[in-house]
């Protein structure tokens, strides 16, 4: 009776080592391990062992990156995030009194400062012609005729204890022979920053 009984059993050690062989590692329980040891224990695929070590160290840091917040105060964080909630490439910079966030919002490069306690100081945002207001490039337009917006700054920061925002536009004008830094006011004053001659 013991033989057929580990007769039994090794005819059912042998179906189940079959069917792994047959199958391939997909109904294993442990088919990630069994891939990745796979991978690791063979010798003929040095190059695979490298771009996987590669991948992998490549995939931990972007993640790491992505999501280092560590020394943010959990309000200054929540303020960003329920500004921004599809606020892509973010990256925190910690001064000794303010919280800097680079990021890109729908196509528009930005750069927002806070301070410690949460308030907003100022924010920068560097953008194209298209996403100039309305009146803003009508003026401009208007002011400065032939010339092609290139590209536009904005820059709005609190201008006294009230939290009053002032925002100006440097906007960067261009045609066939010189290029025009503008510096446009909340009040739509314009005066010429700088102007270049190409060469």
């Amino acid at each position: 009776m013991f033989n057929i009984q580990s007769s039994i059993l090794n005819i059912q050690a042998q179906n189940r080592t079959t069917l792994f062989i047959k199958t391939g590692y997909l109904n294993s329980p442990n088919r990630y391990y069994l891939y990745i040891s796979n991978i690791l224990l063979n010798k003929e695929s040095i190059a695979m062992k490298k771009f996987f070590i590669l991948a992998s160290a490549l995939l931990l840091s972007a993640v790491a990156l992505a999501y280092n917040t560590s020394g943010i105060d959990e309000k200054v964080l929540r303020s960003f995030q329920a500004g921004f909630p599809h606020a892509e490439n973010v990256n925190w910079e910690v001064l000794p009194g303010n919280y800097v966030v680079n990021f890109t919002d729908d196509r528009v490069r930005a750069k927002i400062t806070y301070q410690k306690n949460g308030t907003l100081v100022s924010s920068t945002r560097y953008y194209a012609e298209q996403d100039l207001p309305t009146y803003l490039r009508a003026l401009v337009k208007k002011s400065f005729p032939g010339k092609a917006i290139f590209g536009v700054t904005e820059i709005a920061s609190v201008s006294d204890t009230e939290l009053h925002f002032k925002t100006v536009y440097y906007i960067k004008l261009v045609d066939a022979r010189v290029w025009i830094t503008i510096h446009v006011d909340g009040d739509g004053e314009i005066t010429v920053a700088e102007k270049y001659t190409k060469a």
